[in-house]
């Protein structure tokens, strides 16, 4: 019905070096293309779960997120259609 059902996503960070040392060849924009190569494994390692439930008319039936300290509960995410 063009609802989604599950979806996953991979957020990566990281610290902006304060100095980059750059090869003779290469410019800066080979250094940035160079540290931020997709991470291609993310969707080996991405499993799609076996069974997934139907989403009801009100939405989801909660929302949660992974932080460092363990899931947590989260407010769903804004509809841009309402």
């Amino acid at each position: 019905g063009g609802q989604t059902v599950w979806e996953v996503q991979s957020i990566t960070g990281g610290s902006v070096p304060h100095f980059i040392h750059l090869r003779p060849d290469q410019s800066a924009q080979d250094y940035v293309n160079s540290i931020t190569k997709p991470n291609l494994q993310f969707f080996y390692d991405a499993e799609i779960p076996a069974r997934l439930a139907k989403v009801p008319e009100a939405g989801a039936y909660g929302f949660s997120k992974v932080t460092k300290n363990g899931v947590e509960e989260a407010a769903p995410p804004q509809n841009p259609k309402q």
